[in-house]
């Protein structure tokens, strides 16, 4: 008996069950890996951890905001674009000085966010004019001037930090950031 003539019992019925177990199986995976995110979302997402200093070039925090909140401003100012898990914005001396902190999941991305942030800088579209960079231990802290402040942004592992602060409070707030979040 030929290949073509095979007519075994069984054979067609085989084939018609894989159809639908593969499908359920496919639909299986998304509800697990849609339920897997929800609960990052409620429960690893933005949840506060994200701690900055009480003062800063002698000023005193006077506004913070910690978790979704923080996150929020942070996208509203910079865009979405990198998976950000969490966050902190802290205001010193009423506002003299500010502070944005992003924390992601891995160095890595937080590595392209610097990299993202100071291609965008350079294009020439932004409030600020770049002023060099430098290293704080083994820290390279990109340096900004505009809108009336000195600001440094710079990673630390997963996290991203900008620093806005009045020209005379600038470097000490930089350098006592840096080694308040290390």
């Amino acid at each position: 008996m030929s290949a073509l003539t095979d007519m075994s019992p069984g054979r067609g019925r085989t084939q018609r069950r894989i159809g639908p177990l593969l499908l359920a199986g496919l639909g299986l995976a998304f509800f697990l890996l849609g339920a897997g995110w929800l609960a990052v979302d409620r429960f690893v997402i933005g949840r506060g951890n994200v701690a900055l200093p009480t003062s800063l070039a002698g000023l005193a925090r006077s506004d913070q905001m910690t978790g979704r909140a923080a996150l929020a401003e942070i996208e509203h100012l910079h865009g979405k674009g990198f998976p950000l898990v969490d966050g902190a914005v802290a205001r010193y001396g009423g506002g003299t000085a500010s502070v944005w902190v992003s924390s992601t999941w891995a160095p890595l991305l937080a590595e392209r966010q610097v990299k993202a942030m100071t291609e965008r800088i350079a294009e020439g579209r932004s409030p600020f004019t770049p002023a060099g960079s430098r290293q704080v231990g083994d820290t390279t802290v990109y340096v900004l001037t505009g809108m009336g402040q000195v600001h440094y942004y710079f990673q630390l592992d997963g996290r991203v930090i900008w620093l806005a602060a009045s020209p005379s409070l600038a470097e000490q707030g930089m350098e006592e950031l840096v080694r308040a979040l290390q």
